[in-house]
């Protein structure tokens, strides 16, 4: 028996269906809705909460091209060190992590295992040079590099926490073969990345490119914010926004956020960032996401099935409610849970 919530409560979908498929004249949807929302809506959370105790823990902006992820990473760390320009950039990630000194350091990870360091006083030379390395960098240097890392007094990252900022995925690159820069970028999220914030950027329609739906599909398991880059709108036309796009990305909170306009929203954004910075945090960043959970999918279900419950094995629900009790952050959860399940059987004796 799992121990933690969201295991309870993957178990419990488990043996809810095996036990209505027991009964037999089974509903074939309710089933199919059920296992569903497990795939959907609870494995993530549970992947997310395994590999919250993992060091270094690596958190990611992925996006589109010029969506704006070098403009916003600036903006988060404080200090003018991420490579950008108007169109295609070349497919190399860049890390950044604290390091308590005034020095600044870049370290490039060649793929024939070797290490380069470059030691700097100044962070716009850093700026510079990295620039020249990520960017105006040949196509065989390009091939041949994992990754660089930038090291410095940059103190959102104190704690240990790292965060990369990935070249855009949906635009053929100068001079590389078709598809490589896609493929170095979906590897290097695959062996480094912990966390992803999938950004997109508002524009004038709010278009959500084809590219970008598949994109968020292959990543979704480590998404759980998609940020709504150079936003203009007022808090109404937000909500129209989650509207039409909660289908797209389904579970995900949205953030909205412009760098050169609205600096709240990015000392919101920082200050999001800094609950990833410990082992603890992360797994605690995970119950408010098993709560949206619990009321989405007995919203869906009891809605779209006419159904008054759903019809929990109760043996398992009350397994599911024990582990719950043991977290109070997922108190909400538990009321909601006592509410529907527990207090009309005790109104019944």
């Amino acid at each position: 028996m799992p121990s933690t919530p969201i295991g309870a409560f993957i178990y419990l979908v488990q043996e809810t269906v095996e036990e209505i498929r027991r009964r037999g004249n089974h509903n074939k949807e309710i089933v199919e809705d059920l296992n569903r929302s497990k795939l959907e809506r609870l494995v993530p959370i549970y992947k997310r909460e395994q590999n919250a105790g993992e060091v270094p823990y690596v958190v990611s902006l992925v996006g589109l091209t010029n969506v704006g992820k070098s403009t916003l990473m600036e903006a988060l760390l404080g200090v003018p060190v991420a490579p950008r320009r108007m169109g295609p950039a070349t497919a190399i990630p860049v890390e950044y992590k604290y390091k308590n000194t005034s020095k600044w350091k870049i370290s490039v990870l060649h793929r024939d295992f070797r290490t380069e360091e470059v030691i700097f006083e100044d962070v716009e030379q850093l700026g510079q040079e990295l620039k020249r390395m990520v960017i105006d960098v040949n196509k065989s240097d390009a091939v041949k590099t994992e990754w660089v890392t930038v090291s410095g007094p940059m103190n959102l990252l104190d704690d240990g926490l790292i965060m990369a900022d990935t070249p855009g995925f949906g635009a053929a690159q100068i001079g590389e073969e078709d598809g490589l820069r896609q493929r170095k970028l979906e590897e290097f999220i695959a062996r480094r990345v912990h966390r992803a914030y999938f950004c997109v950027a508002a524009g004038d329609t709010w278009a959500i490119q084809p590219s970008e739906k598949d994109f968020y599909s292959k990543i979704k398991d480590i998404c759980g914010h998609v940020v709504v880059n150079k936003w203009r709108g007022s808090e109404d036309e937000k909500l129209k926004y989650k509207e039409q796009y909660a289908a797209i990305f389904p579970s995900a909170e949205f953030i909205f956020v412009n760098t050169r306009r609205d600096k709240d929203t990015i000392d919101d954004f920082r200050e999001l960032i800094s609950r990833y910075s410990t082992p603890e945090k992360r797994r605690e960043m995970c119950d408010p996401e098993l709560i949206a959970a619990w009321f989405d999918i007995h919203r869906h279900l009891e809605i779209k099935h006419r159904l008054s419950s759903i019809p929990w094995r109760f043996d398992s629900l009350n397994q599911f409610k024990e582990a719950c009790t043991r977290r109070l952050a997922l108190a909400p959860l538990l009321e909601d849970l006592n509410d529907r399940y527990y207090k009309p059987r005790e109104d019944m004796k």
